[in-house]
């Protein structure tokens, strides 16, 4: 491979004729870039940097890491684990991003540690680490491991979320925001919401949302720059009701969406740009998508996208575990992240078409795990010069919510 690149040589000889007529290379530059965008491992491309230095401004232009993503778009699974039980620090925790196959295509030690009672959550290729213990939360970018430490704020659950841009002629991603409540812990109980813009150094306070909502990791989802949160089931109003906030007006929206069921989902979350209502039982995990509602939520239009079987998913040898769906691949195929109460877990695939399950990675090896979920951002991106020769996945453990 190192022979591609040009090497200095008398004037006239061979290597100084390529570097002149191909910057460097002895291939065509659109077409070594053509073959470079194909290659599918963001790890592989990484170390690729190293070579030559024409092949590092190649890999590190933004036009090529923008397009390498858009050729490469399949998900990476991540988890969030403490290796130690006797010394959590930021030695012993760290987030390993996977692919399909089970390889691990980044391992991202988490600065400053993690403590037993951490909640993880990634969105929008970002995690936010929130720390019960002492209240404390940061913002992670796995692809550069840079750590944003937000400033203090009292609250019961935090929700990380990245706007949708308004600008005239828009398109694009806007800001990433955190959004706070307080007094979810505890049911009928005052609730107040604050905003905090990364980037911007300080919390503005938000209206209170228009029902109790709670505070469980798996309870709100953000889709399209809205964040939808549950009804406590103690609420005054009907407790299949969801709640929205809008990230970029920082205002909750009117009216409340009805969920599909005549019971509250279990859990919500993002589906192929869909706010999806989960509901779990003993038999089965169901799927609901959202493809449209009025503007008070009352007229809200579901679609039931499939039914799990649970005695198709984990391990035969699983009597009991929790199943937590992460993704649906384009394929039809289901991701989900199970974990029993034998201290194990894996991260496998259903295919409804086969009523098949394939388990692509095993996690018995983790001390403890603090949450799964799925890595959608560009590991390519750099923040500084630096060598990225580690692998990744992201997984975060469930927790008890």
């Amino acid at each position: 491979m190192a022979s591609w690149c040009s090497r200095r040589s008398k004037p006239g000889g061979y290597g100084a004729q390529s570097s002149a007529s191909n910057d460097g290379v002895f291939l065509p530059s659109e077409l070594l870039r053509e073959i470079l965008l194909r290659v599918p491992s963001a790890k592989t491309i990484c170390r690729l940097r190293a070579v030559c230095r024409s092949w590092r401004s190649l890999l590190s232009d933004p036009l090529f890491v923008a397009a390498h993503g858009a050729s490469h778009p399949g998900p990476l699974f991540a988890v969030f684990v403490i290796r130690s039980r006797s010394s959590p620090g930021s030695r012993n925790s760290c987030i390993d991003l996977m692919d399909t196959s089970g390889d691990v295509v980044k391992r991202v030690r988490v600065a400053g540690g993690l403590s037993f009672k951490s909640r993880v959550q990634q969105r929008a290729g970002m995690v936010l680490i929130a720390d019960h213990e002492t209240e404390r939360l940061r913002v992670l970018d796995p692809a550069t491991g840079a750590v944003s430490i937000l400033p203090s704020a009292r609250y019961d659950s935090a929700v990380l979320g990245r706007s949708a841009a308004t600008a005239a002629g828009g398109g694009g991603d806007g800001e990433y925001k955190v959004v706070v409540l307080t007094g979810t812990a505890r049911p009928r109980t005052a609730q107040s919401c604050k905003v905090f813009t990364l980037g911007n150094g300080a919390w503005r306070e938000a209206p209170i949302p228009p029902v109790h909502v709670t505070q469980f990791s798996r309870s709100a989802a953000v889709v399209k720059g809205v964040v939808y949160y549950l009804a406590d089931l103690t609420s005054d109003r009907p407790w299949s009701s969801i709640a929205a906030f809008h990230l970029e007006a920082e205002r909750w929206l009117p009216g409340l969406l009805r969920s599909p069921g005549a019971t509250v989902p279990h859990s919500l979350a993002e589906v192929d740009g869909h706010l999806a209502a989960i509901y779990h039982s003993v038999f089965s995990v169901d799927l609901w998508l959202l493809m449209g509602s009025g503007e008070d939520g009352r007229q809200a239009l579901w679609c039931k996208r499939f039914t799990v079987l649970r005695s198709r998913i984990a391990p035969q040898s699983w009597q009991r575990f929790s199943a937590q769906l992460l993704w649906v691949m384009d394929d039809g195929r289901v991701a989900f992240f199970v974990n029993s109460s034998i201290q194990a877990a894996a991260l496998g695939m259903y295919d409804p078409r086969t009523e098949t399950w394939t388990e692509f990675a095993q996690l018995e090896d983790c001390i403890e795990l603090l949450g799964a979920g799925v890595y959608t951002g560009n590991l390519l991106r750099v923040q500084r010069e630096q060598a990225m020769d580690e692998p990744s996945i992201f997984c975060l453990s469930a927790d008890s919510s």
